[in-house]
């Protein structure tokens, strides 16, 4: 046997390897370059599904609003709560030290007993 045709079937074996190859690669970069071009859209449609599932009417802003007016309710109630607290016991000791003043005068104008 001459070297000749086993370099060419070595050849030929290496060639159909690289063109294999080529043929794998390009195919590769053919489905990156379609996934690059339609992964942006992807995941608009995702987020945005997303946001129509996680928010009224799909709208964080007024979901938002809607949190920050809750929680100011929160701390007007107990503003207002902390305001009556100090206003009855302040109106309720004047009260009870009228009460006592009143009763101490008409002793007073009874005179002794």
């Amino acid at each position: 046997m001459s070297p000749e045709p086993q370099n060419r079937r070595q050849n030929d074996a290496l060639l159909l390897l690289v063109q294999t190859i080529h043929h794998d690669v390009t195919a590769m970069n053919a489905k990156l370059t379609s996934h690059i071009e339609t992964e942006p859209e992807e995941w608009a449609n995702t987020l945005q599904g997303l946001l129509d599932r996680a928010f009224p009417y799909g709208d964080p802003e007024g979901h938002r609003t809607a949190h920050e007016a809750q929680m100011q309710a929160v701390l007007d109630r107990a503003e207002f709560w902390k305001t009556m607290r100090t206003e009855v016991s302040k109106w309720g000791i004047l009260g009870v030290l009228g009460w006592l003043a009143y009763h101490a005068w008409a002793a007073f104008l009874q005179g002794p007993k």
